[in-house]
């Protein structure tokens, strides 16, 4: 941690909500969707109850409904914090890369920041990119890289030393 230099992080967070407000309000095809992934990961649980409690974080039953973005402001000494909010997700994920995009192409040394970006907001963001037509960015675009070519700083990652065995919020870090 004490090779970052906070003038290069970009610290985002992710708020993500089912696409459906209930496992009965998706048509026929999208519930055996969801019962099949869901009867996979546990065969003993009940779908509709599992929709209510876990549709809101995976990307092929959920959207974004607000990406907030920190960044140093160096002439008034403190973090700015953007957020881009509504109903209208591509809307969201367009201002996201345009402003981005703007970013990393004025820094070349950004680096993503917060708390389990690594496996929870960032392919959350390209899954949703893709969903809406987008094009993955190359700054976002992580498939093929070393961990050690990855431009980000996750606070989760760092707490668990590589322990992959529990989860830690960063409400209790």
């Amino acid at each position: 941690m004490k090779n970052v230099n906070l003038k290069e992080l970009l610290v985002i967070d992710i708020e993500t909500v089912p696409l459906c407000a209930n496992f009965d309000s998706m048509d026929k095809d999208w519930r055996a969707l969801w019962s099949d992934k869901a009867l996979k990961a546990n065969p003993d649980v009940n779908v509709m109850e599992q929709y209510r409690l876990r549709s809101g974080v995976m990307a092929e039953f959920a959207k974004i409904v607000c990406i907030s973005v920190g960044k140093w402001d160096e002439k008034q000494n403190q973090l700015q914090i953007n957020s881009f909010f509504g109903k209208n997700e591509a809307l969201i994920l367009k201002q996201f890369i345009d402003e981005t995009t703007c970013l990393f192409s004025i820094k070349k040394n950004l680096k993503f920041a917060g708390h389990n970006i690594r496996e929870f907001d960032l392919p959350f963001i390209c899954r949703r990119l893709l969903v809406n037509g987008f094009i993955i960015p190359e700054f976002l675009d992580f498939q093929h890289k070393k961990p050690w070519e990855i431009n980000l700083v996750d606070t989760f990652q760092w707490w668990r030393f590589g322990d992959y065995k529990n989860y830690t919020s960063l409400k209790l870090l």
